[in-house]
Parts: structure tokens; C-alpha cells; sequence
């Protein structure tokens, strides 16, 4: 079993709001303490207001720029997979084994690099995102 020691400014950083009630004596609520406690003061919660760093116009600009780049980039892999899906298709029509093959596979390649373009934009997206509100978030502490 643990003991737990009576606290002091000292035993907590230094942090001079810190005291404790010694055992046996009444708290300010009248309730008899029976060990030490702890009091830490807690942050004031602030209204909706406050909490922003971000304007409304800055993050609806910010949205649409957004929106433009997943548009954008649906499109680049929309493009992409329908090369391979009309080569696909045309390869199934042909009747030479290996030029079916040769065709399938670039078909194959084209869907490929189509997964990885909207993969790799998505992760780029998460991290553009991400970076955006440290900068914002540093950019406002300081």
C-alpha cells in the first residue's frame, strides 16, 4: 500500500494554490476530512466565441479551397480509371492472346496508378490539414 504524503507548495512545483487540509479538521464545506486532499484551481471554460482561432470567412474560405482539391482530385482519378476500364474492355474484344495481355496489363497499370494518385491525395489532404492547425493553432500562442 501506497502512503500518500500531505502535499505542499514545495511537493507541487511550486504551485502556491496548492494546499491540503490536515487529517481531523473540517474542510470549508464542513465535511470532516479524514486524509489530506488536494486543491488545484481549474481553468475557466471559455464561451464558444473565444475558443476560435479561426474566422467564419477564413474557414469557409478554407472549405472551399478544400473542396476544389478533392474535386480536383476525383477527377484526375476518374479520368485515370476510366482509361483502364476502356482498356479493360477493349481487351476482352481482341483475339490474340498476348496482345490482350499487353492491353490488360496497361489497363491494369492505368487502375493502379489510379488508386495510388486518390491514396496518396487523401493522405496529403489528412496532412495539409492537419499541418494547417498546428500553424494556426502556434501561429495564435505566440
Amino acid at each position: 500500500m501506497v502512503s500518500n504524503p500531505k502535499p505542499n507548495a514545495e511537493d507541487v512545483d511550486g504551485n502556491e494554490d496548492v494546499h491540503g487540509v490536515p487529517e481531523g479538521e473540517t474542510s470549508a464545506n464542513g465535511a470532516n476530512v479524514a486524509e489530506t486532499g488536494i486543491n488545484i484551481p481549474m481553468p475557466q471554460l471559455n464561451s464558444l466565441a473565444d475558443m476560435g482561432v479561426v474566422g467564419i470567412r477564413e474557414g469557409i474560405a478554407y472549405g472551399f479551397g478544400l473542396m476544389i482539391y478533392i474535386v480536383g482530385l476525383a477527377l484526375i482519378s476518374g479520368v485515370l480509371s476510366m482509361v483502364a476500364i476502356a482498356l479493360a474492355g477493349a481487351a476482352s474484344g481482341l483475339d490474340n492472346l498476348l496482345v490482350t495481355l499487353i492491353v490488360g496489363l496497361i489497363a491494369f497499370m492505368f487502375g493502379l496508378i489510379s488508386f495510388i494518385a486518390l491514396a496518396a491525395g487523401f493522405a496529403g489532404l489528412q496532412y495539409k490539414i492537419i499541418a494547417d492547425a498546428v500553424s494556426a493553432g502556434t501561429n495564435d500562442g505566440s
